[in-house]
């Protein structure tokens, strides 16, 4: 039944309807199954449809006389399968973006990136022409051709404010901003300029004549323990009924110091 190192074949079916074990009719299918030992392979077959397969399966048709069929096992080379688990891994994602405000030259006086409220129904956001005209006198905004002005007229809370997110990647990101304050109030204390950012109150004016700069003066404040989340920037002012203060700002970014977000 065979001749190497593995089991003797398996034959099915076992015999014909009418026959006893091992016996077949004339021209009945017969299948065959080999089973090498461990470091065997099926080399051939003898008596068998093909003999010269290397198949562990085989078939004889059987003939009119007695008839043997054996399988030839020999050693050689096995092919194993390993498989080994997936792993996968995700390419490296990129950094986010620094992070920027938008029309922080309020170049756009169009640009709804700033959100503007006042309780005067006042805009916020002018070309320095129009400043000009108001004022009765030249004036030249930081960054032409536009700048915002918070008050210049009594009896308003006026607010202006934008959200941006801070990622963790940017720990020394920085607010800068430049501001004008020109004021007639004589009494410091009543009319007042906030810098917010978030819920934390990080810079606060008096707009009152001992206070007023002549000229643009800029601000820079560090926002490090703020960095992972989304905050709103806001810049608010309040006026009394008594004397009008003006406070202008100009060139709002976020910055760190470095050639690449340069805070001047």
């Amino acid at each position: 039944m065979h001749s190497g190192s593995g089991d003797d074949l398996s034959i099915s079916p076992g015999r014909a309807i009418t026959c006893p074990d091992s016996y077949y009719t004339f021209d009945s299918q017969v299948s065959l199954m080999a089973n090498s030992a461990f470091g065997w392979h099926v080399a051939g077959w003898s008596g068998t449809d093909n003999d010269s397969s290397t198949a562990t399966s085989n078939s004889v048709t059987m003939p009119d006389r007695d008839h043997s069929v054996s399988v030839i096992y020999a050693p050689g080379a096995v092919t194993r399968a390993i498989f080994l688990p997936m792993i996968s891994r995700s390419a490296p994602s990129s950094p986010p973006s620094f992070p920027q405000l938008a029309n922080g030259g309020f170049d756009s006086l169009v640009d709804t990136s700033w959100r503007q409220s006042s309780t005067r129904g006042e805009s916020l956001i002018y070309a320095e022409t129009e400043v000009a005209g108001a004022l009765g006198q030249p004036f030249i905004a930081h960054s032409r051709p536009n700048l915002a002005w918070l008050g210049g007229i009594l009896n308003e809370q006026a607010t202006l404010q934008q959200s941006v997110r801070l990622p963790d990647e940017y720990p020394d990101v920085r607010l800068s901003f430049w501001y004008w304050i020109g004021s007639s109030e004589k009494n410091c204390g009543a009319d007042r300029a906030y810098v917010e950012v978030g819920a934390t109150q990080l810079a606060a004016f008096d707009l009152c004549q001992v206070n007023n700069t002549g000229g643009w003066q800029r601000v820079e404040i560090g926002l490090a323990g703020l960095v992972g989340s989304t905050v709103d920037v806001t810049f608010r002012s309040t006026q009394d009924g008594v004397e009008v203060s003006n406070w202008f700002l100009d060139d709002v970014v976020l910055c760190d110091g470095t050639s690449t977000h340069p805070c001047e």
